[in-house]
């Protein structure tokens, strides 16, 4: 008699013999076969899943350290041209002290370069401010 497996039929010479044991070994080692796959595979996953975790960590603070150090490099860059606006407002200052009790357009001139260059260094002392460490 021929033996109906999932709505087949097993080859021709196999025949139903009745016993349990001969029908369910087959299936337990190709059961442990299966899981030993699925947990060799899944720990597989998960290693992956940490290394990115790990990876996407490692990128989080080194853009975090950039950011720093962008802030850094700005308010730098910052403290240097308000070195640079204070020298040239002396320098204005200077040129204006000579040319004292003159009505020149020399004079004028210097006048607005001054306004000018304290306008720039009220910024520059405003993005400092909002820039603050």
């Amino acid at each position: 008699m021929t033996n109906f497996v999932k709505g087949g039929l097993l080859a021709k010479a196999e025949l139903d013999t009745l016993e349990l044991t001969a029908a369910s070994n087959p299936q337990i080692e190709s059961t442990t076969a299966v899981t030993s796959y699925k947990r060799k595979s899944h720990e597989a996953l998960e290693s992956m899943a940490s290394s990115f975790k790990t990876y996407a960590m490692d990128r989080r603070d080194e853009a975090g350290r950039g950011s720093c150090s962008s802030k850094l490099q700005q308010r730098s860059q910052n403290l240097s041209m308000m070195a640079d606006i204070r020298s040239q407002i002396a320098d204005v200052d200077g040129k204006r002290a000579r040319y004292e009790g003159a009505e020149s357009a020399e004079v004028q001139m210097l006048a607005e370069d001054r306004s000018i260059l304290m306008e720039e260094r009220q910024k520059l002392i405003k993005q400092l401010r909002e820039t603050d460490i």
